[in-house]
């Protein structure tokens, strides 16, 4: 059952999303623009995507970590949202215990408003288990938030899964 604690945790994050939808809604955010917006992007943006699927490939943990917003989290299909980072670990550990994972987003949209970046598109995840049974190959529809920190560099802040039908 969900502290006192993890509430108030959760909602922080949940303003800070209302707060970034409402800042790209204020600039001129339109919805159909489409996957150009994501070919024209910051090419600090496709690095981070690159650096994901490359740490998840090494099942490096401790580089995924770094790739994530100190406040990140992340509301999975089934399940309360994860976001406190020893958490994360937890589920990334597990996950890269038990199967290799190879990950792929696909970009729909990307609008970004100066530190900020709202992305939508679908992500196609492989899991090969260690075990040696056979792989899966699944897609999920993700909503995402970037935010660029102080040094530059561009991390996950905010990600939503809904799993394809």
């Amino acid at each position: 059952m969900a502290t006192r604690r993890d509430r108030s945790y959760v909602a922080r994050h949940m303003r800070f999303l209302m707060v970034a939808a409402a800042v790209l809604m204020l600039a001129g955010f339109q919805g159909h623009e489409g996957a150009e917006t994501c070919a024209r992007s910051d090419a600090g943006i496709a690095q981070l995507h690159r650096d994901w699927s490359a740490a998840l490939m090494r099942a490096d943990v401790d580089s995924l970590v770094k790739l994530l917003d100190p406040e990140f989290v992340v509301v999975p299909t089934v399940g309360l949202p994860v976001s406190r980072e020893k958490d994360l670990q937890v589920v990334l550990w597990s996950t890269l215990g038990r199967e290799r994972v190879h990950s792929a987003f696909f970009c729909e949209g990307r609008w970004t408003q100066g530190d900020l970046t709202v992305e939508r598109g679908w992500d196609v995840e492989t899991l090969k288990p260690h075990d040696g049974t056979a792989r899966h190959t699944s897609s999920q529809r993700v909503m995402q938030t970037l935010r660029r920190g102080r040094d530059g560099r561009w991390r996950f802040a905010w990600r939503t899964l809904q799993t394809a039908r």
